[in-house]
């Protein structure tokens, strides 16, 4: 996959995201699971935890994905390295945005990550398959890569 398509085409699938955030007033979401990640960033490691907001997208990692995120992810997402809660990290970037109202896979967040989450101040709205319902449909350079 060649990396100069990846982040023209994440920030694609990220606005399409971002759009279905109006049908539950949401002001983000927090995004788990490789494949949904590497969906909207490129980001291919198997740590990560993905915050999309109206305005923009922030990937925690931790640090034996540094090299590896700035090559992957490009502009795509803003990259945070926590040495080791990844939860922290998305509480960081959740309280320096301000969020209020913030979605939450119900079926990949265990109640150990809700307790984590819980330490900030916000409404928690579960969602159930945003992400998973954008890959359904594929782009022109997913099905010529298939075809391949």
């Amino acid at each position: 996959m060649p990396g100069s398509r990846m982040p023209n085409g994440a920030t694609r699938r990220q606005t399409a995201l971002r759009v279905r955030f109006t049908t539950d007033h949401l002001q983000g979401l927090i995004v788990s699971g490789s494949a949904n990640i590497r969906y909207l960033t490129g980001f291919s490691g198997s740590a990560g935890l993905l915050l999309v907001t109206e305005s923009r997208a922030v990937l925690v990692t931790d640090f034996r994905y540094a090299s590896q995120a700035a090559a992957e992810v490009g502009p795509a997402a803003e990259i945070r390295i926590e040495r080791s809660n990844l939860w922290e990290g998305v509480r960081s970037a959740i309280q320096s945005e301000g969020l209020r109202r913030i979605g939450v896979n119900k079926a990949r967040t265990t109640l150990a990550e809700m307790a984590e989450l819980e330490q900030v101040q916000a409404e928690w709205v579960p969602t159930k398959g945003l992400v998973e319902e954008l890959r359904w449909s594929k782009e022109r350079t997913e099905i010529d890569t298939v075809r391949q």
